[in-house]
């Protein structure tokens, strides 16, 4: 057998094992910073929001300062147990991150008075999301963050009767669908595992 026809198996397995370390340093990535938590945590929390502001009516403020805290520490305790863990930069950001989240949704609620009041949780909530899109490299989170202030910007625009009862729905709602889609890709094996499986 000449050079050059064992040189091609050999390319060939080379290629083969760069495609296998991409797809495992992506799984990696994924596993350590399982965005689908957060979403998950959004989703419930908001979608909680709807029946508990009912009940409260205009002491429906008081539901956020109960929720988000225990959110917050619901995900800082799912991260700093889970056994793959983010890498610093990606970490820090994310606890950055999350800490200027809540103080800023306290402080809006707990301060804020007229329409800021009820869109600046939710520009807070959106522009959370885009940081944690950009830092943790998931485009799951960044549909969620732009179907969020997106949904902001038409309700201020349009200012229906139930603007804030429809935020919720869509934001809910949104965050639970990319919750479910980034719980498959985050948990499932890489390509090459199936194949070999």
């Amino acid at each position: 057998m000449n050079s050059a026809s064992q040189s091609e198996p050999s390319a060939a397995a080379a290629r083969a094992l760069t495609a296998d370390i991409a797809q495992w340093s992506r799984q990696g990535r994924r596993m350590a910073t399982p965005s689908w938590f957060v979403l998950l945590c959004v989703s419930i929390s908001i979608l909680a929001w709807i029946p508990a502001s009912l009940l409260l009516g205009d002491a429906s403020h008081l539901y956020w300062y109960a929720v988000a805290p225990l959110s917050a520490l619901v995900s800082g305790w799912y991260y700093a147990t889970r056994p793959a863990q983010p890498a610093a930069w990606p970490g820090l950001v994310g606890i950055a991150t999350g800490a200027v989240m809540l103080v800023a949704v306290l402080a809006i609620v707990a301060f804020v008075r007229g329409d800021w009041a009820d869109a600046g949780p939710w520009l807070v909530l959106g522009s959370g999301l885009g940081v944690f899109a950009s830092s943790w490299r998931s485009p799951t989170l960044g549909a969620v963050a732009a179907a969020t202030l997106t949904t902001v910007a038409v309700v201020a625009v349009t200012d229906p009767a139930q603007g804030q009862a429809i935020l919720a729905l869509v934001v809910g709602v949104a965050a639970a669908l990319g919750a479910a889609v980034d719980l498959v890709r985050a948990e499932g094996l890489p390509r090459s595992a199936e194949r070999t499986a």
